[in-house]
């Protein structure tokens, strides 16, 4: 069975110089993606059983910190002095040193960019993230995914979720990513992504 019209024995191999994304050959950006532990507080059914865990699992804050200064130190012996950071899960809020990590990254006075992007499931309360965006404004460009999972908040209350409890849980994730966008406006360049994750299954 043939799987693609292209016939790739006859890619001049001898003529490509160099392979990968436009942001890395052709700027000095590097990318971290940087799963911080699989420690959730949700138990959503249709979540892979190796993204997350009941029991924490993040490695120490001081650690983490060495591991970041090994990433620049690498990545720069390699021409790379601008960074884009994705933090994720589990849930990533949940590290004891998560502010602790993005000071450590916005104290860097020698990187010529950095961005800082977080997907959670935004369950920490208002005050964290309040906290999490005067951190944020250090960096060039901050974004979060916020990626909502109806079921666990209808599994807590022992009941399915239907269409309504669905449209009155988007309401109060809408109303709580609001207050974020309002509270971030002070600041440059701060954008939210709102992913909805949903269990059709429960509908």
């Amino acid at each position: 069975m043939r799987l693609s019209e292209e016939d790739f024995t006859k890619i001049p191999w001898h003529d490509i110089v160099a392979l990968g994304t436009k942001t890395m050959l052709y700027r000095d950006t590097f990318t971290i993606s940087w799963l911080l532990g699989r420690f959730c507080n949700y138990k959503c059914s249709y979540c892979w059983p190796y993204a997350r865990a009941d029991k924490k699992d993040h490695r120490p804050t001081e650690l983490c910190l060495k591991t970041i200064d090994e990433i620049k130190r690498q990545a720069r012996d390699q021409g790379f002095n601008s960074f884009n950071w994705s933090l994720s899960g589990g849930e990533p809020t949940f590290h004891p040193g998560y502010l602790d990590i993005l000071q450590h990254l916005a104290d860097d006075e020698h990187a010529k960019r950095q961005r800082i992007h977080m997907t959670s499931n935004c369950s920490r309360k208002m005050k964290w993230f309040e906290t999490y965006i005067e951190y944020a404004q250090k960096f060039d460009k901050a974004s979060i995914t916020a990626s909502a999972h109806f079921q666990s908040h209808q599994i807590k209350r022992k009941a399915l979720i239907s269409n309504k409890n669905f449209w009155k849980a988007f309401a109060v994730t809408q109303s709580k990513l609001k207050k974020l966008r309002i509270c971030s406006l002070r600041f440059t360049d701060i954008t939210f992504i709102l992913l909805i994750k949903i269990n059709y299954g429960q509908m």
